[in-house]
Order: structure tokens, then sequence, then C-alpha cells
């Protein structure tokens, strides 16, 4: 995590976020291939835990330094609320995955099997691919000029 926080001071956002997206890319690939095991889950879920921690650290960041100084409180509040949504809408997409595909249990009750989860983990792969060239594609920031955040009045109490 230090790493991935000096990273981030030294060479800004895009980096932590171009490393977290591979973690989640690597980590969800291998939920596809290999879900069989508690070793494996956890060795994937560790992986992803990590790649999505470095994704949503940098998230803020990234916004902030491509918005306009006196728009800074707008941009993040609408990030709130889109990230509120795709985790929603991610939570679903996983839930359907899963329910794709069931065994029914002596007494009745439905559990996804193993192809389920293999969907599951491909839903995850494909998000997380496209959050990879996403965060290869971003720009970096131009620096605002001295005048431009005294003008904007970034700074003052």
């Amino acid at each position: 995590r230090r790493v991935l926080f000096r990273s981030g001071e030294r060479m800004g956002p895009r980096v932590p976020m171009i490393v977290g997206s591979i973690f989640m890319v690597v980590g969800t690939v291998l939920g596809v291939v290999n879900h069989a095991s508690v070793l494996a889950i956890i060795i994937v879920l560790g992986l992803g835990s990590m790649g999505l921690t470095a994704v949503y650290a940098a998230i803020p960041t990234i916004v902030v330094s491509h918005t306009p100084a006196g728009r800074v409180s707008e941009a993040t509040g609408v990030m709130a609320v889109i990230r509120s949504v795709a985790q929603g809408v991610g939570s679903q997409v996983a839930a359907i995955a899963l329910a794709s595909s069931t065994l029914v249990s002596p007494e009745g009750k439905h559990f996804p099997d193993g192809a389920a989860y293999t969907l599951c983990f491909l839903f995850m792969a494909g998000a997380a691919i496209v959050c990879f060239f996403l965060s290869v594609a971003l720009k970096r920031p131009a620096m605002a000029s001295a005048p431009a955040v005294a003008q904007a009045g970034v700074g003052k109490s």
C-alpha cells in the first residue's frame, strides 16, 4: 500500500490506478480459471481487494486533478453518486450471474454451481479489463498556474 501511495505522490494517481487494475484483472482471471478451493478464492479475493483499494484511492485524486478549482465539490459529489450507482449495479449483476445456474440441496435450497461462479468472475474480469484500459488512456492533467489557483480562491478560508 505504501509503495502505491509513494508512486502516486511522485507520478500522479494514474500509476496506482493502472497497477490496481492489473491486480484486479489478474485476480478475476484467476477466479475464472480456478475457483474450486478455499485457497484459490483467498488468493483471488486478496488480489482483487488490493487492486480495488488502489483504484478507489486514486479515483478522487484523478477527479480533482482534472476539475477546475471552483468545481471540485460538484465533481466529487457526482463521483460519489456514480460510484454508489455502479456498486449497486455491480451487486445486482453478480447476484444474477450467481443465480443463473444452481444446484439444489436435499432440503430444496438453491446454491450457485461452478458455471455460475465462472460467469460471475467473467463479468468481474470484464469490468477490471475496462478499468485497466481506461486508466491507461488517462491523460496527465495540466498543472494549474499559481494565478489561476489564486483566482479560483483555492486555499482561502
